[in-house]
């Protein structure tokens, strides 16, 4: 892949947990940052933190007086250690003076059959997976981690407004080519992007699946990810999270 920075044919799709991966493994080679330019943020959804319908659980500050009164025994699943949900989990919990117990899953289908099942009564997972059984009833959405409220739970509240500190993290996914890609080139595969994602038909699909078109330019969305790999970088000193 970085050996074919000039064939403008080598392309990355990543997503927030490829952007992890330096974070936990410093010995790699790469990182989104440095030995990649962003060519267009594509789409993202909001990170739900949800309750099962049994816990009784409706609030984040219920889940914050819970937590409290019974330290490191409040359990929340993921779907997998080092993801993106795992550390909005503990950035969340962090900002509201508690501490949580993380439950990770090899993916998000398990994660939800366990939580609606009450095995497990907190997740925090993407929107996709778990939209389905709230509209059910199965699962109670108690906030999302967006800086504003999803279209698709416009009546959920933002972890900010819930007292769990400014908190804006989307689950993202972005094109990305190698550094040392043709500008001439990147702005014309630019230019044919913004015109596929402008596409009222595929806007539609998009938010059927929980999905949003990103509104950021290429080089604000480079700002984020150096902002927020100064963010978790602090935050996984912090609360000592390791792939372990």
């Amino acid at each position: 892949m970085l050996a074919s920075a000039k064939d403008h044919h080598s392309f990355l799709i990543a997503s927030d947990s490829v952007s992890l991966v330096p974070l936990f493994r410093p010995n790699v080679k790469w990182d989104l940052v440095n030995t990649f330019v962003p060519v267009a943020p594509l789409v993202y959804q909001p990170i739900v933190l949800v309750a099962s319908a049994a816990s009784g659980l409706r609030s984040v500050k219920e889940v914050q007086a819970l937590a409290k009164s019974k330290p490191g025994q409040v359990s929340y699943a993921t779907s997998g250690q080092g993801s993106i949900q795992h550390l909005v989990g503990e950035l969340a919990a962090s900002n509201l003076g508690i501490d949580l117990l993380h439950i990770p899953y090899k993916g998000g289908g398990q994660a939800v059959t366990d939580v609606i099942s009450g095995h497990v009564p907190l997740a925090v997972l993407g929107a996709a997976a778990v939209l389905p059984h709230i509209k059910s009833g199965k699962l109670v959405a108690l906030a999302v981690s967006t800086k504003t409220r999803s279209p698709a739970l416009p009546t959920v509240p933002t972890l900010a407004e819930s007292g769990a500190g400014e908190i804006d993290v989307p689950q993202w996914a972005a094109l990305f080519a190698p550094v040392g890609f043709d500008a001439a080139a990147l702005a014309k595969f630019r230019a044919a992007i913004a015109a596929s994602l402008a596409e009222p038909a595929l806007g539609e699909k998009l938010n059927q699946a929980s999905m949003e078109i990103s509104k950021m330019s290429p080089a604000d969305f480079r700002k984020q990810l150096v902002s927020d790999r100064e963010r978790w970088a602090k935050l996984i000193v912090e609360r000592k999270i390791s792939l372990e």
